[in-house]
């Protein structure tokens, strides 16, 4: 973090050119804000370039407004950056139809829903920042096992043998696997010899960039382009697949998404029951059937449900009984030609969900999901300090499937999109 007054004379051009020469990830002026930030531990590399001040005609106003915001909030917004906050009431005045500040101000004082609404768009702007902040401490507590025992390695005062050994043992313990950490180490010793590097701080960074470009095996982005769309969520019992399915439907109904999602799970004893009580923390529709119904007629039902109230998502919860086998692979053909017959080219996910702490056997349960259902991505759940985590790079190399989520807690809130760049540095 660089922390810069604006009023030095060496301030001028300095966050843009501190920012791209890799000076400085974060550049603020001194303050409470900067302080807060400051407060936070081991955060990602975020870029918040100081922008000069928006004009805005009257400071008196201006200071009106924060009074206004701080009578119903309790929140001194003056601490926050201005900018954020004079942009978000410009959009403010905008939609209320306000040609002046003095206008927005009288509004202001006479309706305190529109208060309100400045106030959530502005936490809306400032909050980012601390979200991403608090998830990325939430992702490196969740991977310290790992993280305390690759940082171990990188106490040695020299690149030798040694030093290659007891690296190439800790990826190992991490749950990357034999080939995959062979692949890691010869990248390794690779970038060392073509970048010169002599220290073990600069060869932390390229590891950290080689396991951020092996996990970089496809587009992390769920691809939800048609109406209906399908995400169909599968995994063996116990890795959470109804909790992810519960946070992924909240966060699209965030998005404006109207989801629909459908309880495929008929073996499991009150698997219907608990996806239900999610779909009603979330906001969404849901279809069941009875313990034991065939999990295809399901869907078919939620297809056309979908259709009949113009859903924009079904999200499809599946049967998670891999020591069946060749049951679970028909399941899954029989639900996907359902799906292309009843809805053909409509766009499909099928994630697979694995725990954190599941060790190189998630790498047996993918490759066997992957024959059954063909994996478009990952999402990786219950890192929760015990979680190695290693294993989806072993996944990413060995199936090119990549990871889309990670969930870091149990609030409705903790499944994030997946950074690759972020789980690399939280990992090293």
């Amino acid at each position: 973090v660089l922390v810069q007054d604006p009023k030095s004379a060496k301030f001028d051009g300095m966050p843009r050119s501190a920012i791209s020469t890799g000076l400085a990830d974060v550049v603020l002026p001194p303050g409470k804000l900067a302080e807060e930030i400051l407060s936070f531990a081991n955060y990602p590399a975020i870029a918040i370039p100081q922008e000069s001040p928006h004009d805005f005609p009257d400071e008196d106003i201006l200071a009106h407004i924060y009074m206004i915001l701080k009578k119903a909030s309790g929140i001194d917004f003056t601490h926050y950056k201005r900018n954020t906050v004079l942009r978000r009431i410009e959009r403010r005045m905008l939609v209320a139809h306000c040609s002046t500040p003095a206008a927005f101000s009288k509004i202001l004082e006479e309706n305190q829903n529109e208060v309100n609404l400045l106030i959530k768009d502005i936490l809306i702007g400032v909050t980012k920042f601390f979200r991403d902040a608090e998830f990325f401490e939430k992702l490196k507590q969740g991977l310290s096992k790992t993280a305390s025992s690759i940082s171990s390695v990188f106490t040695a005062s020299e690149l030798d043998d040694e030093f290659y050994d007891d690296l190439e043992e800790s990826l190992i313990v991490s749950d990357l696997g034999m080939d995959t950490t062979e692949a890691v180490m010869d990248r390794l010793r690779q970038t060392a010899k073509e970048q010169r590097i002599k220290t073990v701080d600069e060869a932390k960074l390229a590891l950290r960039g080689i396991l951020a470009d092996m996990l970089n095996v496809g587009d992390p982005a769920l691809k939800l382009d048609t109406k209906p769309s399908v995400i169909l969520v599968i995994g063996v019992n116990g890795v959470g697949k109804t909790t992810t399915i519960g946070k992924l439907a909240h966060q699209l109904h965030d998005q404006g998404k109207k989801v629909l999602l459908c309880a495929g799970d008929t073996f499991r004893a009150a698997a219907a029951d608990q996806l239900e009580i999610w779909s009603e923390r979330a906001h969404c529709d849901i279809i069941r059937q009875h313990e034991g119904a065939d999990p295809a007629s399901v869907v078919f039902d939620a297809i056309a449900a979908a259709r009949a109230r113009g859903s924009d998502v079904i999200i499809c919860d599946t049967a998670g009984r891999l020591h069946n086998k060749q049951n679970l692979m028909n399941e899954l053909n029989k639900i996907s030609r359902i799906l292309d017959r009843e809805l053909p080219g409509a766009s499909k996910e099928v994630l697979l969900v694995l725990d954190g702490t599941t060790g190189q056997n998630g790498l047996l349960q993918a490759r066997q999901f992957q024959e059954c259902a063909g994996v478009t991505g990952m999402v990786l759940t219950k890192l929760d300090g015990t979680a190695k985590g290693g294993v989806v790079i072993a996944v990413a190399q060995a199936l090119h499937i990549p990871v889309k989520f990670i969930g870091v807690g149990e609030q409705i809130d903790d499944l994030m999109p997946f950074d690759a760049k972020s789980f690399a540095e939280a990992l090293i």
